[in-house]
């Protein structure tokens, strides 16, 4: 991984770069759906929707990153400190931590 720290990296290191943190974004959206879904009959309304606001976000923001409309070049620094901090993410996180989690991965993304 040493090669994407370069600031010359190549259009190659971008794609697989790009294709990792595509990855790791799906894998935590649908984390986020299931922990979702197993607390559902007791999250408020209100707490559900935030939740589904963060879910479509993110799928908003995965379809802008499939595009290319990010910038790669620019942005590979902050493509691996989220990619660090997705992979960081427990498999036993409930909805309300994951949420708040991915939230600040998203923004520090866009």
């Amino acid at each position: 991984m040493g090669t994407f720290q370069d600031s010359r990296s190549t259009g190659y290191d971008v794609i697989v770069l790009r294709k990792e943190l595509l990855g790791a974004l799906e894998t935590a959206r649908s984390r986020l759906a299931i922990a979702i879904a197993e607390e559902s009959k007791s999250t408020p309304w209100d707490l559900r929707r935030h939740y589904l606001e963060t879910t479509d976000h993110m799928r908003r923001f995965i379809e802008r990153l499939r595009k290319g409309e990010n910038h790669e070049e620019f942005r590979m620094q902050d493509w691996m400190s989220a990619l660090e901090a997705l992979r960081e993410i427990s498999l036993k996180d409930s909805a309300r931590p994951l949420c708040s989690r991915l939230r600040r991965i998203v923004a520090a993304l866009e």
